[in-house]
């Protein structure tokens, strides 16, 4: 069993958590460090699209039985967040009904890149995880925006909340229509044929990684910047999260018979906040949300906490159950 010194200094001294902090490092230090919109945006396209291959490269290796109690775990999951969140938000965080929904929607929903991020630390660990769990990454995202956007039209009849336009733009999403399609493509394609376009989609993976890493600190940080102009409840709100609930993601893991890996990805599933996929949804059906408690709190506070010290945090919780 590693030590607790052991992870926590090993994740914090991998290649994408460093290029992470020199992002924010660049912003607080006032760089012109800036990368091209386009490339990162070619970048994203090439992660998520990647990850998805191998994930149904591999779901296609899974039976039905495998995968179907997990799917309806994170189903359930993925729906009963929001509901926690919501009432959280608006009595203790006194936000006004579009804000708390939407800070709903982002906390169920979850973050693609600390599951990638995730995966990564675990492949360099040598832990072991269920080749099927990409595609609970694409289903979870899902319940999660529908349940929290049902949330602010049931809460506030005077708004009107269209979920279907929003179900709509949330498939339509960039982030899940790529994930979507490189599993379906992972999963009907021969082992011959993927052998042919493993040279661009998997050995470069981990360095397109650490660049796209870099940009999100240079993201984050700007964000962190604004973080003081929040409330001091929503800073405690974004830093706990993670705490609670990818703990407990991790025990329904464990309790269904996952392995510590697979576990530790529900884990991050859990107590991640998507921003990417939730601000697509949100800023279509609640276009009055303010989107500076969303993005700050789920990019600036809960993404890096997660990526420098909530994953090596649900390994070692994982290496007590396990």
């Amino acid at each position: 069993m590693q030590s607790t010194f052991t992870l926590f200094t090993g994740n914090l001294i991998s290649p994408p958590v460093l290029s992470f902090i020199f992002g924010v490092i660049a912003i607080f230090v006032r760089s012109d460090l800036r990368i091209p919109s386009a490339i990162y945006k070619a970048m994203t396209i090439y992660l998520l699209f990647a990850i998805g291959l191998k994930g149904g490269s591999l779901l296609s290796l899974s039976t039905i039985g495998e995968w179907l109690l997990p799917c309806c775990m994170v189903l359930i999951i993925g729906t009963s967040i929001p509901l926690v969140v919501y009432p959280i938000a608006r009595k203790w965080l006194n936000l006004q009904n579009a804000d708390a929904a939407s800070l709903a929607v982002h906390y169920g929903s979850v973050s693609a890149v600390t599951f990638i991020a995730c995966q990564t630390y675990l492949i360099s660990a040598g832990i072991r995880y269920e080749s099927y769990l990409t595609a609970l990454l694409a289903l979870m995202e899902i319940p999660a925006i529908l349940m929290g956007l049902m949330l602010a039209k049931v809460m506030d009849n005077s708004k009107k909340v269209s979920i279907r336009s929003a179900f709509k733009e949330t498939l339509r999403g960039s982030s899940i229509f790529l994930l979507i399609a490189g599993l379906i493509v992972g999963a009907l394609s021969t082992a011959e044929n993927l052998s042919k376009v493993t040279p661009f989609f998997v050995e470069p993976f981990y360095g397109v990684l650490v660049l796209f890493l870099l940009e999100l600190g240079l993201v984050a940080g700007a964000q962190i910047k604004l973080a003081k102009e929040l409330s001091y409840k929503l800073l405690i709100f974004a830093l706990l999260v993670p705490c609670i609930l990818g703990p407990i993601g991790l025990i329904c893991a464990w309790a269904i018979g996952l392995s510590q890996g697979g576990a530790i990805l529900v884990a991050v599933l859990c107590g991640s906040a998507s921003y990417i996929a939730a601000p697509a949804a949100t800023r279509i059906a609640l276009p009055e949300a303010n989107p500076a408690y969303t993005i700050t709190t789920a990019l600036g506070i809960t993404f890096p906490f997660n990526l420098c010290f909530g994953i090596p945090l649900f390994t070692i919780i994982s290496q007590i159950l396990y």
